[in-house]
């Protein structure tokens, strides 16, 4: 390859001869070491290095700084994001709870006879009933004056029984007929919580109001915990919940004489001074962010700016509220990003120093060799121009490398991008597998019930044309157990998203495996199959739920029903052991089994072992979480001499079913 750079020092004539004189003009670097040789010289480079070590120093640490308090904003607004989902999540969940109660009739008579002592009483016991439940902080029913009727802490000292609340906005706001939302310190409970009322109408005719308090300890509780320093301000800049106690109650800015009035009246905050945070410094930083210096109130001033500690203060809007969430994240990380840059560049230019010391010193000596020896210096050049070959060649790999690591960077953007709608994509599909499977669950539990409802119909027809009364009466009683039962499973459709504590109670599995396997049974389902039930003990008390246990139990032995369809010995054996504290139900089959594997995935959603149509794969999904929510556990091995085995772990209860108790 013809390269001009290298033919350049190739066909450059001999000089004229080896005695005569040339003229040298100094290169770059030795116009540098001639600049070297004098005292005056000298100092003059010093004075200008001093001066600029100062500016490289300053930059250093305002690109530091500035790139320290970007990343702290980002991450800030990240942290501010999943508070703020986890602020409105919090509040939002209790919504609908006062629109709920609201429809209850029973509110609506004691507001038209309020002077019923016993039907104060009773929806005094309810209200604490549901509180109990809902874990609110309390829930209490008003007449159109805001006198306070019925309460759920209408048993401790602080009870809102005989309280007037009209002048709370959130009362004012039913009152017109809509839904009101309110945070305010409690005035008789002294605790603050988030207020939410909704009108109690009759006939188009407001009674009463309906309120549900919600207590923020929990969430604040949580924020203490991460270590973040988060606060929430209303309208007026009073911050009204905070991870630090300290800060709560006190104002972003001083209150005007008028709005301390205003705030005053609502009795919002009760009794508190609303005094401002000790702020020493504010400074604007960008929209939504500002950099706050903060003291100790207790110290007196020269104490307190000794004291004081910088905070970069982020803000963010709560959507559908006038509230304001704020984060305060330590500057002290930037203070050290800062420092170690300054110190990092000083070590460079000392480092730098020392080289370019060297350096010169080196082209000095290589100077005077080069006046000494013109073979040296035309020995030099050449290396010279071989050396600008190879700065240009690496320049060239560089600029090429260059080019490779931001091709690299933006496909690492775009597979960022990719990745971030794949998540967006598998939340959706979440969503949407869960309402699928509450749907086909309903269907799956509800199927046996109605063969079984068909089957007594057809029955009682054929009975009653043989005018046999007392059978089609019976009939008929069955099918009206089986309509409750029906009415009582469509119940179940929030198992996925509440506790099973509800309608728990002292179940006697006897009469539950007996109830299942008559149901089962129905229409001759299991006349081939050999019923071995051990569990004849009535004594044999578990918590649970009455139907959905009865559900379980018709899934596992449905299940053993269409696993020996194909066995010469069908035997479906029920036995049952118990402790003091459990009692372990065990359902064996004569089936095949599983096979290697199955027993890992047979209680995943959709995961069947049956032929295509004939199972969703949704009930032992179901009968798992059932038994979960009473406080059990649903196993499934395979038996030494052969079939499947299941077995169900139940806590076992101490008192007698309450059916029973009432008769």
């Amino acid at each position: 390859m013809n390269n001009p750079i290298l033919h350049s020092n190739t066909d450059r004539p001999e000089p004229p001869g080896i005695g005569e004189e040339e003229t040298v003009w100094p290169s770059p670097p030795g116009l540098i070491a001639s600049l070297m040789e004098t005292r005056r010289s000298r100092l003059t480079v010093g004075a200008l290095c001093l001066l600029l070590i100062p500016v490289i120093l300053w930059q250093s640490g305002v690109w530091a700084h500035t790139t320290a308090v970007r990343s702290l904003k980002k991450e800030g607004d990240q942290r501010l994001v999943i508070y703020r989902s986890a602020l409105q999540s919090e509040f939002e969940k209790y919504e609908f709870h006062p629109v709920l109660l609201a429809r209850v009739d029973d509110f609506v008579r004691l507001l038209i006879t309020p002077e019923d002592k016993r039907q104060r009483e009773w929806i005094n016991s309810r209200l604490d009933e549901f509180n109990s439940i809902a874990k609110t902080s309390a829930t209490y029913l008003m007449d159109r004056n805001g006198l306070t009727l019925a309460s759920s802490n209408w048993k401790s000292e602080t009870s809102f029984v005989g309280k007037n609340f009209s002048f709370r906005p959130y009362f004012i706001e039913a009152m017109k007929g809509r839904s009101g939302r309110y945070f305010a310190l409690g005035t008789t409970s002294n605790e603050p919580g988030y207020y939410l009322s909704h009108p109690v109408q009759a006939a188009g005719e407001t009674l009463g109001v309906i309120v549900v308090k919600v207590g923020v300890q929990r969430l604040e509780e949580d924020w203490a915990a991460s270590k973040d320093k988060v606060m929430v301000s209303d309208q007026d800049g009073i911050i009204f919940m905070s991870s630090n106690p300290a800060w709560k109650y006190k104002t972003l800015a001083p209150l005007s004489q008028e709005r301390r009035e205003a705030v005053r009246k609502t009795r919002k905050y009760s009794n508190q001074p609303l005094s401002s945070l000790p702020q020493i410094f504010r400074e604007p930083y960008e929209e939504g962010a500002e950099v706050l210096t903060l003291g100790e109130s207790t110290l007196n001033k020269s104490e307190t700016v000794a004291a004081a500690k910088n905070y970069f203060f982020q803000t963010m809007a709560v959507p559908n509220s006038d509230w304001k969430l704020h984060l305060l994240s330590d500057m002290s990380s930037v203070r050290r990003t800062v420092a170690y840059a300054v110190l990092i560049t000083s070590f460079a230019i000392v480092i730098a120093i020392m080289v370019a010391l060297n350096w010169v010193q080196r082209r000095l000596a290589l100077r005077e060799r080069l006046l000494l020896q013109r073979q040296a210096q035309r020995a030099l050049r050449r290396a010279n121009d071989q050396l600008e070959t190879r700065v240009h060649d690496r320049t060239a790999d560089l600029k090429a490398s260059n080019k490779r690591l931001k091709e690299e960077i933006s496909e690492r953007r775009k597979a960022e991008a990719d990745l971030r709608q794949a998540q967006d994509e598998l939340i959706q599909a979440s969503k949407l597998a869960a309402l699928g499977q509450l749907a086909a669950g309903i269907n799956h539990e509800m199927n046996q019930p109605l063969t079984a409802i068909r089957s007594y119909s057809d029955n009682a027809r054929v009975l009653l044309e043989r005018e046999r009364t007392d059978d089609v009466r019976s009939n008929l009683e069955q099918i009206s157990e089986l309509t409750a039962r029906i009415s009582e499973i469509a119940k179940q459709l929030k198992v996925f998203s509440r506790k099973a504590d509800d309608g728990m109670e002292a179940v006697e599995l006897s009469q539950v495996v007996s109830d299942a396997l008559t149901l089962l049974g129905t229409g001759g389902k299991l006349t081939d199959i050999e019923i071995v039930n051990r569990i004849n003990k009535a004594d044999f008390l578990a918590k649970a739920n009455l139907v959905r246990l009865e559900q379980v139990f018709l899934n596992l032995f449905g299940n053993a029903r269409d696993a020996m369809q194909d066995s010469t010995s069908k035997r479906l054996e029920i036995d049952a052991e118990a402790d003091d504290l459990w009692i372990r139900i065990l359902v064996r089959d004569t089936g095949s089994g599983f096979a290697k594997g199955q027993v890992e995935k047979i209680f995943d959603p959709f995961y069947t072992t049956k032929e295509v149509g004939r199972g969703l794969g949704l009930g032992l999904s179901i009968s798992y979480r059932i038994i979960e929510d009473f406080g059990g556990k649903l196993r499934a091995a395979n038996h030494p001499d052969g079939g499947a085995v299941f077995q169900v772990e139940l806590k076992r209860a101490k008192q007698p079913p309450m059916a029973q108790a009432g008769e």
